[in-house]
């Protein structure tokens, strides 16, 4: 409560945006993760959006109905190596350390305009990394359910979802072992390549 109090000024930011009318929610959110949610857009999505930027523009409104916020205090884990990855998160305020025993050697830090968690969000995977507020910040939360939902919304994402839907059942057909980065990287490519090739073939 003190952390909360020192931070906004006593006022709890969740319960004010729920209570406020959606479309004005959905502004007001999209004002304040703006930064680290075009940046997660830009570089994920808009690759492979065909449809323009009015298409981009009402994908990333989507997105920003659907974040919830989450304040932490200083010292506290908001995703722990090892757990189950349920949520990804947009860094507005404050700053992070994400490390991790197998993959970092030292830990990198995050601050607004960032973002994490977005890895095996789709599957509910295992996460290698710790994230660990250095100071007192304000996130807004992506749950994988409330991102399947915005992925098929809209036709170019609900494409790209049918399309790593259809890799996936692939891979997992194939019984591949575990593997580097890279070679990971390269079954995903290959499968993709041949689930849009079915697809191109089954709807000429």
């Amino acid at each position: 409560m003190t952390s909360l109090w020192s931070s906004h000024a006593g006022v709890s930011y969740d319960e004010l945006l729920e209570e406020i009318p959606r479309p004005i929610r959905a502004a007001c959110v999209l004002h304040a993760s703006k930064e680290p949610l075009d940046w997660f857009v830009m570089k994920v999505f808009t690759p492979i959006c065909w449809n323009g930027k009015s298409a981009i523009e009402a994908f990333t409104l989507s997105l920003a109905e659907q974040l919830r916020f989450e304040g932490y205090p200083r010292d506290e884990n908001v995703v722990a190596e090892g757990s189950i990855v349920r949520a990804m998160y947009f860094v507005t305020k404050g700053h992070l350390n994400m490390q991790s025993n197998s993959l970092l050697d030292r830990p990198v830090g995050l601050g607004a305009g960032s973002y994490f968690g977005e890895r095996g969000l789709l599957g509910f995977s295992i996460s290698a990394y710790t994230v660990r507020t250095v100071r007192a910040c304000d996130l807004f939360s992506l749950s994988s359910e409330a991102f399947i939902k915005v992925l098929k919304q809209h036709e170019f994402s609900r494409f790209a979802l049918d399309i790593c839907s259809r890799s996936y059942k692939q891979i997992k057909e194939k019984h591949v072992v575990a593997c580097s980065e890279h070679e990971m990287e390269e079954h995903w490519a290959l499968h993709c390549f041949l689930s849009f090739k079915r697809f191109a073939d089954t709807n000429q």
